[in-house]
């Protein structure tokens, strides 16, 4: 059953500018949303790293030896929000890109925020919405 969070899988077919040696480090606590989105990830060839949580997220990322490339963390987690993710993870792997995913109207933080809304995929989103927001966040410079 799908989440009223989700639509289902549209016809996303692979995608030949994917690199299958991409990783994303995927942070969503809700299990239905999780398993759509690695499904989407995974069938364009991308390697996904997965955590519930955001302690989960960092000590999969300390543990993890290649590079991450990407993280997709909701905002709203147990534990720590996806900016506090997102923030720690940092401090190990500096420049990392982020993509922010929320149902929420709350656009980025505070004023003076390095977050834009680019950095957002709202909820509901298709598969397709999901990889266009991937592929941009992948080519975006980190700065």
């Amino acid at each position: 059953p799908a989440s009223s969070s989700l639509n289902v899988l549209d016809d996303s077919k692979p995608d030949p500018r994917a690199d299958a040696s991409q990783t994303i480090l995927l942070v969503e606590d809700e299990e239905t949303i999780r398993r759509f989105m690695v499904s989407c990830l995974e069938a364009q060839g991308f390697t996904i790293l997965e955590a519930a949580h955001g302690p989960e997220a960092i000590a999969t990322a300390l543990r993890y030896p290649g590079i991450i490339d990407l993280v997709i963390t909701d905002v709203r987690l147990p534990e720590m929000d996806g900016f506090a993710v997102v923030d720690a993870l940092r401090q190990h792997r500096p420049g990392l890109r982020a993509v922010f995913i929320s149902g929420d109207a709350i656009g980025n933080r505070e004023s003076g925020s390095p977050y834009s809304n680019s950095d957002f995929l709202w909820k509901p989103f298709k598969s397709s919405g999901l990889l266009q927001k991937v592929r941009d966040a992948l080519q975006r410079d980190t700065g």
